[in-house]
């Protein structure tokens, strides 16, 4: 998204950025929603809480570890993380092909 703005020449806006960002915000709630949706769907009663906690620590570790792309970023440059970043997008969008689909 800041490549797509770089690159029309909108990133020197003052409100591409903030609407670059309130765009990532909305889609990083809607993951969350679905996320947690598709938990009480799937999960058995007595195991929910178990399973919420469960993701909710690997996505805290996630975000932690999304720290680290500052030091890729200053040691190896912007174009690297971005990689990373679309490599993590990417494998991440195949492991919810192989989601099954709960019941409504």
């Amino acid at each position: 998204l800041a490549l797509t703005l770089e690159g029309v020449g909108l990133a020197g806006t003052v409100w591409a950025l903030p609407g670059a960002l309130f765009v990532l915000m909305v889609a990083h709630q809607g993951v969350r929603v679905g996320r947690s949706t598709y938990l009480v769907d799937m999960a058995p009663a007595d195991l929910r809480a178990v399973y919420t906690a469960v993701a909710n620590t690997v996505i805290g570790v996630a975000l932690l570890a999304g720290g680290a792309f500052g030091a890729v970023a200053g040691l190896f440059g912007v174009q690297v993380t971005l990689g990373l970043f679309i490599a993590m997008a990417l494998a991440g969008a195949f492991v919810a092909l192989g989601l099954r689909e709960t019941a409504p």
